[in-house]
């Protein structure tokens, strides 16, 4: 079965359903069905004290509705994004405490801010899975973070699909047993089946070989949650 391990609306295959706030939660668990899986974060993009609290309540309360936390991350894309900085790292170390403290994966998004991320090294490997969507990184950056002893795995969508040299290299380099296939669905055009198609040939490994090794890491990471 296709596992998308990153996408903002149902589909058929087994998904990991992001939610943005919890308002977006409250509706993705009507949508939920047995192959889904619920996260929820507060994105670096949209930072809300609210939404902090929220997030918390439900852990304390229903942490089985919430299969993983994410979008969580950093992001420095433009100078409005730099300038809040400081506070973004204060909600994903707060969310990082949290994901520790309920034994939750968690999905990190990182643009333009990956030396800032390895800084949280320390942390990271102390939660069950790191799940890196669209990983902008290096080959070098990620075998930094697995030699940490970080359990980390890197998801590739779009950015494979329209040629990034820097996405190539990294899905050529990794074992299969740390990547992840993600849509980003609605924010990416992207279909699963094409980007399970260009892993395939990356790694000139038959497609039913690549789907096998998704699954397991897909089964693995939510294994608490199944």
């Amino acid at each position: 079965m296709l596992c998308d391990c990153h996408s903002h609306k149902i589909s058929e295959n087994k998904i990991c359903l992001c939610s943005l706030n919890f308002k977006e939660w409250k509706k993705n668990q009507l949508l939920k069905n047995n192959f889904t899986k619920c996260s929820y974060g507060i994105h670096p993009c949209y930072l809300d004290k609210n939404e902090i609290d929220n997030l918390y309540s439900l852990l304390k309360s229903n942490p089985e509705k919430i299969d993983a936390i994410g979008e969580i991350g950093l992001d420095y894309f433009n100078n409005t994004l730099i300038e809040t900085k400081k506070l973004q790292k204060f909600f994903f170390e707060m969310q990082l405490d949290f994901a520790i403290e309920f034994n939750k994966p968690i999905i990190i998004h990182c643009r333009k801010a990956v030396n800032d991320i390895l800084y949280f090294s320390s942390k990271l490997k102390k939660i069950s899975s790191v799940i890196f969507h669209e990983y902008w990184g290096t080959v070098v950056e990620a075998n930094y973070l697995l030699k940490r002893g970080v359990n980390a795995f890197f998801s590739f969508g779009s950015s494979i699909l329209k040629g990034r040299k820097k996405s190539i290299e990294c899905v050529k380099h990794f074992s299969l047993d740390f990547l992840f296939a993600e849509t980003d669905s609605p924010f990416q055009n992207t279909k699963l089946i094409d980007v399970y198609n260009e892993i395939s040939k990356l790694k000139n490994m038959s497609l039913e070989i690549v789907e096998k090794n998704i699954e397991n890491n897909f089964n693995n990471v939510f294994s608490v949650h199944l």
